[in-house]
């Protein structure tokens, strides 16, 4: 898989196991900016596997958006689709979302989701555009292109009008 650093993901990981930890994490980044001298740009959530995975991203956004920092996250936005996702997100100040292709064969080969759940490409961008409306943020767009499959013309031409519908800022 392309975006596994660190290894084969483990699909029984996919629901919620942030929940206990939260609090503790929250904790340890208060300790660290109040004896930090270093000035932060962003804080940035972002998981091993999507964070829009956890059912506590609200909570976390919210406990970091405490600390007058501002809160980045970065997600494969396939959970955009749902309401309580989208909620979540729009706490944050940037949200970067993956759009690597707009062909379904494509982005299979490149994504390699684990799920027959998660949205096609094209419903991808239709959330994507829909958060755009919604969001008073900064939202960013990541494309990661892999010779010899998305990096051929009518791709990037395909990509350039999901941006445009898109309207990242």
């Amino acid at each position: 898989r392309l975006y596994c650093e660190l290894g084969p993901s483990d699909p029984a990981l996919s629901s919620d196991v942030s929940a206990r930890g939260t609090d503790l994490l929250l904790k340890g980044l208060g300790d660290f900016l109040g004896k930090t001298t270093s000035r932060i740009d962003h804080l940035v959530v972002v998981g091993d596997g999507d964070v829009t995975l956890g059912a506590v991203l609200i909570d976390l956004i919210t406990g970091m958006k405490r600390f007058k920092v501002p809160v980045a996250v970065i997600s494969n936005g396939t959970r955009l689709n749902r309401p309580e996702v989208r909620d979540a997100l729009a706490g944050a100040d940037m949200v970067m979302l993956s759009l690597d292709a707009v062909a379904p064969e494509v982005y299979k080969k490149i994504c390699r989701p684990l799920s027959l759940d998660i949205p096609s490409p094209g419903e991808l961008i239709k959330h994507f555009a829909a958060f755009s409306v919604m969001f008073g943020g900064e939202l960013c767009l990541m494309t990661v292109l892999v010779a010899g499959l998305n990096d051929r013309p009518e791709h990037l031409m395909a990509l350039k009008e999901a941006v445009n519908r898109i309207k990242p800022r």
